[in-house]
């Protein structure tokens, strides 16, 4: 919940532009020097399309309940792993696994998770290969050219991918090259620092004043959005006790908490 004029991953296209601004992953644009091996790797794009990734949102239990008929297609359901946990076993291994699926791969889908936004988004972009965005919600950092370099499809798309991404065949290879300079431009290690003070520049000292305002009503705001969260708990378990009691399985995964 967006709070302060700032950066933040998980603010939606319905917030304020001109307070509130879409981000980045810290983590993303320091941490793992593999993707930029796998940026100038020549290994041959086997895979059309790929995802894998946690059932975190309604679009992911969407795209992985989907059959595709291509064989070059790989979506693979990760809920039972969290890489975040330094305590998971097989960490190593499935971090390799994962960048061997980005090295193949065309294109790579970056759909919400717990956020709009994904940390899978940005390593794309490090990676040179190109982001498919299904996010709805998703308030794209205006600092990235996104036309040039990503494709945004509409959640409700989700079934018809490869026929959405066979329109973009022809400039997959140009569009994968832009990612990478684009994260070059804008999120290396050399460059980050002052793309993070230009984007704060455009929200500007203009808001002091409305800042000052949601300082005086924060108390209110928060007590609000921890009773929304309650409610949500309450409704959910509530739902969940009930259908557990028809003896019928759940059509759909639950959430798991990690993004």
């Amino acid at each position: 919940m967006g709070f302060l004029p700032g950066l933040y991953t998980g603010i939606t296209c319905r917030t304020d532009p001109r307070r509130l601004m879409g981000g980045f992953y810290l983590e993303a644009s320091q941490a793992d020097a593999a993707l930029d091996r796998l940026a100038a790797s020549t290994r041959k794009h086997d895979l059309w399309f790929s995802f894998a990734g946690g059932s975190t949102s309604w679009v992911r239990k969407r795209l992985l309940r989907q059959r595709w008929s291509r064989a070059d297609v790989q979506v693979v359901d990760t809920s039972t792993f969290h890489q975040w946990d330094p305590q998971q076993l097989g960490r190593v291994e499935r971090r390799r696994w994962y960048l061997e699926q980005l090295e193949r791969s065309r294109f790579v889908l970056c759909p919400r998770g717990a956020a709009p936004s994904s940390i899978r988004l940005f390593e794309t972009l490090r990676a040179g290969r190109v982001p498919v965005i299904l996010s709805n919600a998703w308030a794209p950092p205006p600092f990235i050219r996104w036309q040039a370099c990503a494709v945004r499809v509409p959640e409700r798309l989700v079934g018809r991918l490869p026929e959405v991404l066979a329109e973009y065949a022809d400039r997959a290879d140009a569009m994968g090259r832009a990612a990478r300079a684009e994260w070059e431009r804008t999120l290396a290690s050399d460059r980050v620092g002052r793309t993070v003070v230009d984007a704060l520049q455009l929200i500007g000292p203009a808001q002091a004043a409305h800042t000052r305002g949601q300082v005086a009503f924060w108390p209110v705001r928060y007590r609000l959005q921890r009773w929304r969260w309650g409610l949500r708990a309450v409704a959910r378990g509530a739902v969940l006790a009930a259908w557990r009691r028809t003896g019928r399985p759940l059509p759909l995964p639950l959430n798991r908490d990690a993004p």
